[in-house]
Order: C-alpha cells, then structure tokens, then sequence
C-alpha cells in the first residue's frame, strides 16, 4: 500500500510505522471506494507487516507498507 497515512490522532511518521511492523503489530485500517460517485469506507484488522522508506538528498520521502488483512471486513455507516 502506497500512501499510507500515518496513526490517527498522532503525528505519527515512516519510523513510527518501521518500528510497528518490526513488533509484528496489528492495526485497524479504513479505506474508502468510489462506487458510481458515491464514497464507501471499510474498516477492518490488518498485520502491518513491512514498511520501507526512500529518498535522496534534497529529495521527498516516500514511503510504502505491506498489510495482511485477518479476519472480517466491515462496511462503515
């Protein structure tokens, strides 16, 4: 997943995210898809289970992290 924002409520970074994926941690993740205009959001429980920083000097960094769904998904209402 590219673009992933960072812990809500927190001024969480790339690091913040390294160090949950290196404690095997498992977050709560929401998405949103655009269906015919209209935005639906689903939230569920995900391993965090890798996130890799990159950039160059002068450069912005980006950053990705890989997320393995467990158990249900559920639609937000």
């Amino acid at each position: 997943m590219d673009g992933l924002f960072g812990l809500q409520g927190s001024e969480t970074d790339a690091y913040d995210l390294i160090d949950l994926a290196a404690g095997n941690n498992y977050v709560i993740v929401k998405f949103s898809t655009d269906v015919s205009g209209s935005s639906i959001d689903y939230i569920g429980q995900a391993l965090l289970e890798s996130v890799s920083v990159s950039g160059g000097v002068d450069d912005i960094a980006t950053y990705s992290a890989s997320l393995s769904g467990q158990g249900k998904l559920y639609k937000a209402l």
